[in-house]
């Protein structure tokens, strides 16, 4: 019999396992393989992510679990190299850093949102939900011409 039951086996999963540091735990995953959303498949000879974002830390500690420790040699490095089709043309990803080529007016919104955003936000004020996080983060003009759109395909789900 388990003390603990563990549903998933992403990272959130297999780290609280390896945490957990003993052998009365039973992780429950509805896949064939680990790795939740940090996950690949292969079709037709193509290797397609789960996610967006598969694993990106700073952290010395989770590199060492994650990496030695609990996905051994199964990892594959990529440098990244992504680009924002929007407006008419392509931009380096990330967007919020990268609006060379954008059409004049979307990098004018964008700009001086950020800076209203900066500058003359009410910052005591708590975002309520995602949508006003990014707008209060980002500005209205950035929030409008990717962030809103991106997240809003990336988790299917409205913002608010």
């Amino acid at each position: 019999m388990q003390d603990t039951v563990i549903i998933g086996a992403g990272p959130a999963g297999l780290s609280t396992a390896y945490h957990l540091n003993g052998p009365s735990w039973l992780i429950l995953e509805q896949h064939e393989r680990v790795g939740g959303l940090c996950r690949s498949i292969e079709d037709q000879g193509f290797t397609f992510d789960y996610a967006g974002h598969i694993m990106f830390t700073n952290s010395d500690y989770v590199k060492d679990v994650m990496y030695p420790k609990l996905l051994g040699d199964n990892v594959y490095w990529q440098n990244r190299e992504a680009w924002v089709y929007s407006k008419g043309v392509y931009t380096r990803y990330p967007f919020q850093a990268s609006t060379y080529g954008l059409p004049e007016e979307v990098v004018k919104d964008c700009i001086m949102g950020a800076v209203k955003a900066r500058y003359e936000q009410d910052h005591g004020k708590e975002p309520q939900n995602f949508k006003e996080y990014i707008e209060m983060f980002w500005g209205e003009g950035i929030a409008r011409h990717f962030m809103m759109p991106y997240n809003q395909k990336l988790w299917a789900v409205p913002l608010e």
